[in-house]
C-alpha cells in the first residue's frame, strides 16, 4: 500500500467532499462509495495493458466544524497481486490537482 503525506486544501469540507466525488470520474476513475459523514471515499481505477487497476481511499477530515481548511490523505493498493505497474504517485498528483483545480487553487504536484 502506497499512502500520501496529508494534504491541507484551504476550502470548507464539504466543498472539498463533493468536489472530489465530482473529479473522480473526470480523470478515469469510478467511485465505488462516499460517505460524507467520515469522509471516506473509495475508488477504483481501470485495469489496462499497465497494470491490473488500483483500489484507492481517500480520508478527508477537518480539524472542527466550520473550518475553512481540509485535510486529504490518499492510499492506494493493487487490485490484484502483482502487476507490473503501480501508479500511486500519479493517482495522487492526479487527484490532488483535480481536486485544487476546480476548487480554483492551482496545480502544484507533479505526476509521476
Amino acid at each position: 500500500m502506497a499512502k500520501s503525506t496529508p494534504i491541507p486544501i484551504d476550502h470548507p469540507y464539504d466543498r472539498v467532499f463533493e468536489t472530489v466525488v465530482a473529479v473522480l470520474p473526470q480523470n478515469k476513475m469510478k467511485v465505488r462509495s462516499a460517505d460524507q459523514s467520515t469522509g471516506v471515499i473509495t475508488a477504483r481505477t481501470a485495469a489496462n495493458l499497465m497494470t491490473w487497476g488500483e483500489n484507492i481511499t481517500i480520508r478527508l477530515s477537518s480539524p472542527e466544524a466550520g473550518a475553512t481548511t481540509t485535510t486529504m490523505v490518499i492510499e492506494s493498493t493493487l487490485r490484484f497481486g502483482l502487476a507490473r505497474s503501480f501508479n500511486a504517485k500519479k493517482n495522487f498528483a492526479t487527484i490532488t490537482n483535480a481536486t485544487k483545480a476546480a476548487l480554483g487553487g492551482g496545480q502544484d504536484l507533479k505526476r509521476g
